[in-house]
């Protein structure tokens, strides 16, 4: 800790900015990586059951998958903006302070930073309706039903649609939670 208050005294700029760029670097890269691993698996569960889904019979998964798959759009867009916070932290560390975001424009990339994930989480919620009311129509249809039509009972492609829903909306909480708690850091 001392020797982290030497390196800021050395470099002039003041102890506040300091720590709202280490949080920025910190923070920026805990959420690129979150979200990145997470997202990376959604893609790849909806690349592998989302074709499939539409072939058994699911009332809601054209709309459903649409929806979902904007919400990973959406999250594109988040994990990208979470690399920016590294970028940003470096920027807020320039001596020149020219080149250094002011408080009003830090404020502003947080809110952006904030609403990319809500609207993302709105995606996939709206997906996850869709979704999961599919499904239950599909089971009201199962019941006293003969095994004569597999595509009219739930598959195990089904449930990973919801998966691949469901690790987004996470991932977008991540993005969320990480651009709040920079929001609060940089406000305070």
């Amino acid at each position: 800790m001392a020797d982290q208050i030497q390196k800021i005294e050395n470099t002039g700029l003041p102890v506040k900015v300091a720590d709202i760029a280490l949080a920025f670097q910190r923070a920026g890269w805990v959420g690129f990586w979150m979200q990145l691993v997470l997202g990376v698996i959604a893609a790849i569960t909806l690349l592998f059951a989302g074709p499939s889904t539409r072939q058994l019979n699911n009332p809601g998964s054209g709309f459903g998958l649409f929806f979902t798959m904007a919400g990973t759009v959406a999250l594109g867009l988040s994990v990208y903006w979470n690399f920016r916070y590294p970028r940003i932290a470096r920027q807020l560390r320039s001596t020149d302070s020219q080149l250094r975001p002011n408080k009003a424009d830090t404020l502003k990339l947080l809110r952006q930073g904030v609403m990319i994930p809500m609207v993302g989480v709105a995606l996939s919620l709206v997906g996850a309706f869709a979704i999961v009311g599919g499904l239950v129509a599909k089971a009201a249809q199962t019941q006293g039903v003969l095994a004569t039509d597999p595509g009219r009972f739930i598959q195990v492609l089904d449930i990973l649609v919801v998966q691949a829903n469901t690790l987004t909306i996470t991932a977008l909480f991540t993005g969320i939670t990480i651009s709040l708690w920079l929001l609060n850091r940089v406000s305070r």
